[in-house]
């Protein structure tokens, strides 16, 4: 959730500078153009019990346009189109690395 809302923060501010760099105070909120944020879930994700991200990724309408595809299908598109990370392994959250249930404290980080 801390992800998300800092994101949505930044991205507020990037949009009122907008604005007001190019003086657009006038326009009403309808007329702004929103800013949207995108994640890298996929169908393997979903099926996770332990990403407790998604449901703040919901919370904030963060859309996952390739939550309908595995990951082995990313990674199959990936090399398609010739991207050098199409195999990397995979780099989850710190926070994923406890077991559900284990608060995150200071001595897990040693």
């Amino acid at each position: 959730t801390h992800l998300y809302a800092t994101l949505n923060a930044v991205a507020n501010a990037f949009m009122e500078q907008y604005i007001d760099n190019n003086n657009l105070d006038g326009q009403s909120g309808s007329d702004q153009q929103k800013v949207i944020l995108y994640n890298g879930t996929n169908a393997d994700d979903t099926r996770d019990p332990t990403r407790l991200g998604l449901q703040a990724a919901s919370n904030f309408s963060v859309h996952s346009p390739l939550d309908q595809i595995t990951k082995d299908q990313v990674r199959q598109a990936a090399k398609y189109l010739g991207l050098s990370n199409w195999n990397a392994a995979a780099s989850p959250c710190l926070r994923s690395r406890l077991a559900m249930g284990v608060m995150a404290m200071e001595e897990h980080l040693r």
